[in-house]
């Protein structure tokens, strides 16, 4: 019942995508130019999906390293903070924990996946044949590896900041942060 809501808003989200892609593939086609078009695509893809799949590992192993335990923990929040007794289960945190986990790497994916034309010009780098006084560094480098290393260890940064916010809540609600 809900399944069918669930995919027309999927649909209405990603229509106005899915339309702007189909009108890219049909322009490279006319001009010949087919290859550049699946290789940008195929770059988004293997991009935003590896990233997306090792955010999601790294998140969900902090998640599930903090809320591990050999006894079951309940904490009750007071009664004074919701205006009535409120207690946590330990299977309720780790699913709402494994499921923003997904979320959250999906963004970080679909972020990564941006930056396509990033990659592809580190892939493709030649270098400008004139170096850098200070660090004897050919130019080239400047230009294209700075921006990706740049992006990932903004990436990086993210999930560092979100595995100790996420372990952080955990603890504060199991009781072992005081």
């Amino acid at each position: 019942s809900w399944i069918f809501p669930a995919v027309i808003f999927i649909i209405f989200i990603f229509f106005p995508g899915i339309i702007g892609m189909i009108t890219d593939y049909w322009w490279y086609q006319e001009v010949g130019q087919t290859q550049v078009f699946l290789k940008s695509l195929n770059t988004k893809i293997i991009l935003g999906v590896s990233a997306g799949v090792i955010a999601a590992v790294f998140l969900i192993a902090n998640i599930l390293i903090a809320t591990r335990t050999k006894y079951q923990w309940i904490r009750n929040i007071p009664a004074s903070f919701l205006g009535q007794p409120f207690s946590i289960n330990d299977q309720v945190v780790k699913k709402l924990s494994i499921i923003t986990s997904i979320i959250v790497a999906i963004f970080i994916g679909l972020i990564a996946a941006s930056r396509w034309h990033d990659v592809l010009k580190f892939m493709s780098a030649t270098p400008f044949g004139s170096t850098d006084p200070i660090f004897n560094t050919d130019i080239s480098f400047y230009v294209f590896a700075i921006p990706v290393f740049a992006v990932g260890l903004g990436l990086i940064k993210v999930l560092t900041v979100l595995s100790i916010i996420s372990a952080t809540i955990i603890y504060v609600l199991r009781g072992n942060f005081s």
